[in-house]
């Protein structure tokens, strides 16, 4: 099976809702089915070595993922990360900023994706 990649703003060790069920997702699913794509947080090397699916942490803070740059970087990085790993479904964690990078793949490699819906 190809792997999925997860989209996400919120992951830990950030805290609320969010963040805790994206690492819920990425702590459940199968073992090396699915690559998580976020942004650094403090502290988030502990987290993510425990964590049974790899975690692909772009290298600026998370809050930049929400600019038109962070946007920019991020999407061109899950292209790449799409194209290496031939994946073969798309999750985002939320709207935004999450579907806007696999909207980017999808025009152009035709990945398919989903918005996982909150509230």
């Amino acid at each position: 099976m190809r792997p999925h990649l997860l989209l996400t703003h919120d992951f830990p060790p950030m805290s609320g809702g969010i963040a805790r069920w994206m690492g819920e997702l990425a702590r459940r699913y199968p073992q090396g089915e699915l690559v998580v794509s976020t942004a650094q947080y403090p502290e988030s090397d502990e987290v993510d070595e425990r964590l049974p699916n790899r975690v692909d942490r772009l290298a600026m803070p998370v809050r930049r993922l929400k600019t038109l740059q962070g946007i920019l970087t991020w999407s061109r990085h899950v292209s790449v990360l799409t194209r290496t790993l031939n994946a073969e479904f798309i999750w985002c964690g939320t709207l935004k900023p999450s579907a806007y990078p696999a909207k980017w793949v999808r025009e152009r490699l035709g990945t398919p994706f989903g918005v996982i819906a909150h509230g």
